[in-house]
């Protein structure tokens, strides 16, 4: 269990500046599981073409090359965006490596992966980092964001520090404690039964 909860969030750690933004946070979690999807289909199509000892590499340039054609479609559909997030588009890519462990992904295990865990984790995260520093929720649009304004007067309410990374972390570190104690509370009533 502990190895699993570092390793969450060692993953989620380079999507923190990008969070403050449900937008981002929905585009980050759409390119993850294109991600998997894509992973999927090359991992299948290495077994059935039995490449032998070149399968990893092939499976690492295919993830570059999908990560690749997200940030295209981005730009496409989203060049503001695109521009935004353009670097954190191949960072996603990183932490889709450290979550999914590509070298011992079958697609026979889909329900343990824990990037399954991490997108609602993310949009979740994301929503609220944003509410709670904003007063907003945002969702991604052709020309940019598109605000719509969850608390009226927000600025009077002193709490933008909890869109700031500081405030992330510390979110994220409350948002830990949380998953870890459910955790705990659900195996020890599991052992009672």
């Amino acid at each position: 269990m502990k190895k699993i909860t570092v390793v969450f969030l060692f993953a989620l750690c380079p999507l923190i500046p990008v969070s403050a933004r449900f937008a981002y946070g929905l585009i980050l979690a759409v390119a993850m599981c294109w991600y998997l999807v894509a992973g999927i289909l090359v991992r299948e199509l290495v077994k059935r073409l039995d490449i032998g000892a070149t399968g990893p590499t092939i499976e690492l340039v295919s993830l570059a090359l999908s990560a690749t054609a997200f940030y295209l479609a981005l730009s496409a559909y989203s060049p503001v965006n695109s521009v935004s997030l353009g670097l954190y588009i191949f960072i996603t890519a990183f932490s889709y490596l450290i979550l999914l462990g590509i070298d011992t992904f079958s697609p026979d295990d889909a329900v343990a992966v824990p990037l399954l865990q991490v997108v609602p984790v993310l949009l979740f995260f994301s929503a609220l980092r944003e509410i709670l520093g904003f007063g907003t929720i945002s969702l991604p649009v052709p020309d940019g964001l598109r605000l719509i304004e969850i608390l009226p007067g927000f600025s009077g309410y002193g709490l933008g520090f909890w869109g700031t990374t500081g405030g992330a972390l510390i979110l994220l570190s409350f948002l830990a404690w949380t998953i870890k104690y459910l955790h705990r509370r659900i195996a020890t009533f599991r052992r009672n039964l």
